[in-house]
């Protein structure tokens, strides 16, 4: 996949994402403008009122203690903004998270149940936490963006009114930052990905542990499995921290990028506070503002590297779907996190009563491109009976119990129920009632089986 591909799909789900819940996220804008943009210019005004208050610069119809009463106002009004858009950031966060997750089970349980996973199932436990995180954080994290642009537009205009060569120059620690950043991203993506893999590679690890547990006994391997995993547990470690030292030293480059501003102030504008073109008030503002507009540059820098990463857990996500359109890891359906829980209606009974005989005559499967599984098997169960299947493992028992359940699709043969035969499994009937005909229920298998549906049934 090429790099422009990579962004236009990442692209895509995100504005997908978003376009989910747009109410909840143009309320999400609106706070944050409110509290990274407005209310800090409004806490800069009395700054700079202040300070030109002191000093005689301006004529002002209020005290000091004024202006303190003023900021304190500012502050209280801003702490309740945002605890108004705490419950909503979470809200939004949790409602994309259930719907990537809603999406990947159905992709999930739509598969055969031997292929229902491309690796293990820790590693799709990781991706199923970790990397559907990384993409709803981000996503959660863009109304911010938002409220720091304009709180820096308009930072930027104030300050050129007031002296321009001043404005222009303390800027340019900040665009050296940036041309660092555009620089670091590849980076940025191929460390995140490294990390994610290692950490998969331990849950898929932990995972095998627990299924193969009598084996690992039966075998006196448990001093070798302890030290593979203290072996995948170091190189996750030495990985996770590249990744986070990597990220904090680009932080602390852009950081570090208001005191070099700072001092720049302090150069140019010795001079020109003799000279009286430039006040005490102006320098506190100019001083406000480059610490606001650090922290807006550090966040810009942290979206974009955010950026990446949201790609890398987007296409480990869509190695999940499989054959899958990748569309479908973020296509629209509800979502039920609050109020009553929609009604489940029970299958409907079964045809032909009570289960007496059941008969199995020349099924067939054979997992692809292999011969391995199963042929012509044949075999009757009565009711009150006791049956073993026996075999040496690999011998296709676990295969034949899955054809049995529908979760593989048989090549050939047939199954009765009491004589009549089964077309389909309960497992993949599509006539069971649903509350919202959701995939999940619906769709099982690629149509390898007549009585499975087609993708074009669907």
């Amino acid at each position: 996949m090429s790099s422009l591909e990579q962004t236009v799909k990442t692209h895509q789900h995100l504005w997908r994402l978003l376009r989910f819940q747009p109410g909840r996220y143009l309320f999400m804008t609106g706070t944050r403008v409110i509290i990274f943009m407005a209310i800090p210019h409004v806490l800069g005004f009395l700054t700079h009122q202040f300070f030109e208050g002191l000093t005689g610069g301006v004529m002002i119809s209020f005290s000091p203690y004024a202006i303190c009463a003023f900021v304190v106002a500012a502050g209280v009004a801003r702490s309740c903004v945002i605890f108004i858009d705490i419950p909503n950031h979470f809200a939004a966060q949790f409602q994309a998270g259930a719907l990537i997750r809603k999406n990947l089970i159905a992709a999930v349980l739509d598969r055969p149940g031997a292929n229902a996973l491309p690796d293990s199932t820790g590693e799709a436990i990781s991706r199923f936490r970790g990397d559907v995180d990384q993409v709803t954080n981000y996503v959660s994290q863009l109304p911010f963006q938002v409220g720091n642009v304009l709180f820096a537009a308009v930072a930027f205009y104030v300050m050129f009114q007031i002296h321009a060569l001043v404005s222009l120059v303390v800027f340019l620690p900040f665009l050296f930052a940036i041309v660092i950043l555009n620089y670091t991203l590849h980076r940025v993506r191929r460390f995140r990905q490294a990390s994610r893999e290692a950490a998969g590679r331990v849950t898929g690890f932990i995972g095998e542990i627990f299924e193969d547990a009598l084996a690992i006994k039966l075998g006196n391997a448990q001093n070798r499995i302890v030290t593979r995993l203290e072996t995948l547990n170091e190189d996750r470690r030495r990985l996770t921290v590249r990744d986070s030292l990597f990220n904090r030293v680009v932080d602390s480059l852009i950081w570090n990028a208001t005191n070099v501003g700072t001092g720049l102030v302090l150069v140019l504008v010795g001079s020109a506070m003799q000279e009286g073109a430039f006040s005490v008030g102006d320098f506190a503002l100019f001083v406000y503002y480059l610490g606001f507009t650090s922290i807006v540059v550090q966040g810009s820098a942290r979206t974009v590297a955010q950026y990446k990463q949201a790609g890398v857990a987007i296409d480990r996500l869509h190695a999940l779907l499989q054959n899958d359109p990748q569309a479908r890891l973020t296509e629209h359906s509800p979502v039920y996190l609050r109020g009553k829980l929609p009604d489940i209606p029970a299958l409907p009974p079964l045809e032909g009563g009570a289960l007496s005989t059941l008969r199995a005559k020349g099924l067939t499967y054979r997992f692809p491109d292999t011969e391995n599984g199963i042929a012509d098997i044949n075999f009757t169960l009565r009711q009150g009976t006791f049956t073993v299947i026996t075999g040496r493992i690999g011998s296709g028992k676990t295969t034949l119990l899955r054809v049995l359940l529908g979760l593989l699709p048989r090549e050939s043969g047939t199954v009765h129920w009491n004589d009549a035969p089964i077309s389909q499994p309960i497992l993949c009937r599509r006539d069971a009632p649903t509350p919202d005909r959701s995939p999940v229920f619906q769709r099982h298998g690629e149509g390898q089986h007549p009585a499975w549906p087609s993708r074009g049934e669907r």
